[in-house]
């Protein structure tokens, strides 16, 4: 039987990352909220290498957990990170990046006073050995008008970018509707994951706030993935893009009202 409910699970897929991992969870722990209102899950798939500043993360936060399991993929393990997770919504984060401080609460508040089922924020591109310049806060702009998923898909506001760390998730609408990483493909599993979530959700919203910061790390699995699984790759392309084409062809037009 699960814990009394959190404010927020981080999830966490984590491979031989010791390197980065200090960064991306000192940029979780320095947020507005205290140690005990939220957790930070790391899911490490079958590191191959020793995990010693992870596990003093662990030893000294106890907001910090760290799961195991047997290879398979980043997929699978954001799946066992949610099928452990308590928070009343799901923020996933990758082991090299790392996020604005003092955010974090707030985005979350804000998805729940509006009844949201999905949140999306801003991120930035970082060059690997830059210096981020994080902001000590920042003001919450005023949220665009909640729509469903499917609106969203068809007549973004923003960047479409399909990618899992730029939005929060109640986690009762993941588990209601069964949402989780497809792990049967090796690539754009997480562009699928996006479409079936948005397919499902009726209350999405965006607030223009710069919140997640993606490190440009070459030796990344993203980055090298693509080279040495090029099949894969295209096969992930390809149900990504079968998928987008049968929503949007089924998908009625915008009716120009404002879902409120």
């Amino acid at each position: 039987m699960k814990k009394n409910a959190l404010k927020v699970s981080v999830i966490i897929p984590y491979y031989n990352a010791d390197k980065w991992i200090s960064r991306c969870l000192d940029s979780l722990l320095n947020q507005d909220m205290d140690e005990d209102e939220y957790e930070i899950i790391v899911v490490d798939d079958g590191s191959s290498e020793p995990t010693p500043v992870l596990d003093r993360y662990v030893d000294e936060h106890p907001a910090v957990k760290c799961l195991h399991q047997e290879n398979a993929r980043q997929g699978a393990a954001r799946n066992k990170g949610m099928l452990e997770a308590c928070g009343e919504y799901i923020l996933f984060c990758d082991a090299d990046d790392m996020v604005a401080p003092n955010m974090l609460g707030t985005l979350c508040d804000l998805a729940s006073r509006n009844h949201l089922e999905v949140l999306f924020h801003n991120y930035l591109t970082v060059p690997i050995g830059a210096e981020p310049t994080l902001p000590k806060s920042q003001a919450i702009p005023e949220m665009s008008n909640p729509t469903t998923g499917l609106e969203y898909i068809t007549n973004p506001p923003h960047s479409f970018l399909l990618v899992p760390w730029i939005y929060v998730i109640n986690r009762n609408f993941l588990f209601e509707h069964n949402l989780m990483f497809p792990t049967d493909i090796i690539y754009r599993e997480d562009s699928l994951f996006f479409l079936n979530m948005l397919e499902k959700a009726e209350r999405v919203a965006h607030v223009d706030v710069d919140f997640y910061y993606y490190i440009q790390i070459p030796s990344s699995i993203v980055h090298q993935g693509r080279k040495k699984n090029a099949a894969g790759y295209q096969k992930g392309q390809y149900t990504y893009i079968e998928k987008l084409t049968s929503l949007v062809q089924n998908t009625p037009p915008p009716s120009g009202k404002d879902n409120q």
